[in-house]
């Protein structure tokens, strides 16, 4: 059962009131940041639903809460790599979420897809202290506290290979790949004159199945654009970020691209 808040407590009521005063002013300041991703998940049976409702709208993407919006994140980024020390700022591209909806013959497997990205990422990254957030249709930017040669590591040796399990584990994913390996050996496959359109789809399907190209070599998971951050502006970092990115996406290693 929830336990029950307890006014006694000097402790809890100073981090409630806290928390309250600031999403109702809708300031956010880093140490404020910092308490509601750490403290107020934790503070989930003290503070009311309303409390969260509001921490959830003003901080975490509407769609994928598990990672924070992007215009929360850049404000708690740029602060940090204002200051003295090491950051890093990494934009990740994912790959091929369109073939991704069509192999799967739905939307909403994209963006199962998507969530899965969301959730082991703010794992990952959080281990870390650092954060991650939503940056468009299908990217994510991270945050880390660190040298990007390090972070770079910690994606390569972790981030990528949990991400890997995840998505070839995931029951609603394979459940639906089983059917849709179905439908291409049953029917496609019996067609004698598929369409030009059938015959595309065949050829993804077969590609696609257990995230293999035709060489036989798994696909990269996404693309990112990695860089040290510490001292720089924030718009120019996420832009130079984003330039990595798309020379990543564009190289014959599509992997990671890394400015020091």
């Amino acid at each position: 059962a929830p336990r029950q808040f307890d006014s006694g407590s000097a402790a809890i009521d100073r981090e409630i009131k806290r928390l309250i005063q600031i999403l109702k002013t809708r300031q956010l300041k880093e140490n404020d940041f910092v308490l509601i991703d750490y403290r107020s998940r934790k503070l989930r049976h003290f503070v009311g639903p309303k409390i969260r409702d509001m921490a959830r709208k003003i901080l975490f993407d509407k769609d994928f809460p598990e990672v924070f919006s992007q215009k929360a994140f850049s404000e708690f980024a740029a602060m940090r790599i204002s200051r003295a020390g090491n950051h890093c700022i990494a934009l990740l591209d994912l790959d091929d979420l369109k073939k991704i909806n069509t192999f799967f013959g739905a939307h909403q497997y994209g963006t199962r897809v998507l969530q899965i990205y969301s959730q082991t990422l703010a794992y990952v990254v959080g281990r870390y202290g650092g954060i991650a957030a939503k940056y468009g249709g299908d990217e994510f930017s991270i945050y880390l506290p660190m040298k990007s040669d390090r972070a770079k590591i910690i994606i390569e040796k972790e981030l990528k290979p949990l991400l890997k399990q995840r998505l070839m584990t995931d029951k609603i994913l394979s459940k639906r790949a089983v059917k849709r390996t179905e439908y291409l050996k049953k029917v496609l496959l019996k067609k004698k004159k598929p369409t030009q359109k059938e015959k595309e789809l065949i050829a993804l399907m077969r590609n696609f199945l257990l995230h293999k190209t035709t060489d036989g070599k798994l696909l990269p998971l996404f693309c990112a654009g990695l860089i040290n951050a510490s001292g720089n502006e924030y718009k120019k970092v996420m832009q130079k970020a984003s330039e990595l990115v798309h020379e990543a996406k564009h190289s014959s290693a599509k992997n990671i691209t890394l400015a020091i």
